[in-house]
């Protein structure tokens, strides 16, 4: 093809591998790359891979959409003190290792309010979650964070689907348990209004970019890490969002160029990590949009704890991770996601497994 472009910048879910056959130059292959190195997401770009040795997406510091488009849960420190009468409840939770789904859960239910005493359960109550968007935006971070185990890697570093566990199915039961909370509102239009007007104590389906337009709220708002499925849940665990433009080097691309444009992304990279990054991340996320010291201490955590990107990448040519089966099942108030599993889950492997087959055979 004519050479048009040296570097592709495409949301996450773009980069489905059914729409990219021979689009992109595999990465790996491509000398001058350090994909080892503190200022690539080397655990990031593993995820999406198809097999050992071909990576077609690049994600690093130079990429910082990655990180803005972390999810975020945000709270209303006002509305907090008012109902617990500690404003920094939920920090103290994050960092003792015990913000957890069922903790979650009863803040949520406790926060509701009849304000205008009609008994009707509107836009004009006090929630204690808004959920924005659809059921498959909303649910989404809370499946990642909960740690399900959607893949397995066999001998050749290809994904084999191991979602079907009892783990995943206790996941969408507490999950469930948030949306039939009756402290739970949907609102997909605009849950915003509500949640800076006091009416609502978190925030759902929000990035760490939104920190910036938050900034000019009257009342007192911060993100916290989606919580963790328990306590024996070792870590809180990030889902950078399926629209994070990530980088790809197109196949239009001159091969003789390859050397020139690794280096200068390398040394993108670098320069990020060591200069740029720490200014947006200690003067801007954690000093100019946060309301207070502990905010920073929420940033590094979810920041620190990116990952789990194979099922967002790659959920519209196999629906069967997130959007076919918590998103299907929750909308329709299923009791669980056995029967969407199993109505799905035969397609689902042949069409992973045909995938796989052109990557080995060099089609993509």
């Amino acid at each position: 093809g004519e050479y048009t472009a040296d570097l592709y910048f495409a949301p996450l879910y773009q980069t489905a591998p059914l729409t990219l056959e021979n689009y992109f130059y595999n990465v790996a292959d491509i000398k001058g790359f350090e994909f080892d190195s503190d200022w690539w997401y080397g655990d990031y770009m593993a995820d999406t891979s198809f097999a050992s040795g071909k990576y077609y997406i690049l994600a690093g510091d130079y990429f910082i959409d990655v990180i803005r488009s972390c999810h975020a849960l945000y709270f209303n420190k006002n509305t907090a003190a008012d109902l617990f009468g500690n404003g920094e409840i939920f920090y103290d939770d994050v960092l003792a290792g015990n913000w957890t789904l069922d903790k979650f859960n009863s803040y949520v239910r406790a926060a509701y309010l009849d304000l205008n005493g009609d008994s009707q359960r509107d836009e004009n109550d006090r929630y204690g979650l808004i959920i924005g968007d659809d059921y498959w935006g909303s649910c989404m971070p809370f499946i990642i964070s909960s740690d399900v185990t959607f893949i397995e890697r066999d001998e050749n570093g290809s994904p084999v689907i191991a979602m079907n566990s009892q783990h995943t199915h206790d996941v969408y039961t507490k999950i469930l348990g948030v949306y039939n909370n009756e402290g739970s509102f949907m609102n997909p239009k605009n849950p915003k209004p509500s949640f800076i007007n006091s009416r609502s104590l978190f925030l759902n389906y929000s990035r760490l970019g939104n920190m910036e337009t938050l900034r000019d709220t009257e009342d007192d708002v911060s993100p916290l890490p989606y919580p963790k499925y328990d306590e024996s849940q070792e870590k809180y665990t990030t889902s950078s969002h399926d629209t994070a433009l990530v980088g790809a080097l197109p196949i239009t691309m001159p091969e003789e160029r390859l050397d020139m444009e690794s280096t200068t992304l390398e040394a993108l990279c670098q320069v990020t990590h060591h200069e740029f990054l720490p200014v947006y991340r200690d003067q801007a996320l954690k000093n100019k949009y946060a309301r207070d010291e502990k905010t920073a201490d929420m940033v590094d955590i979810i920041i620190s704890n990116i990952r789990c990107s194979f099922p967002l990448a790659y959920s519209a040519s196999l629906p069967i991770f997130l959007q076919d089966t918590f998103a299907a099942s929750l909308k329709k108030g299923d009791a669980s996601i056995a029967s969407a599993y199993a109505k799905l889950i035969g397609s689902s492997e042949k069409k992973l497994q045909k995938i796989i087959e052109f990557i080995k055979k060099g089609i993509i």
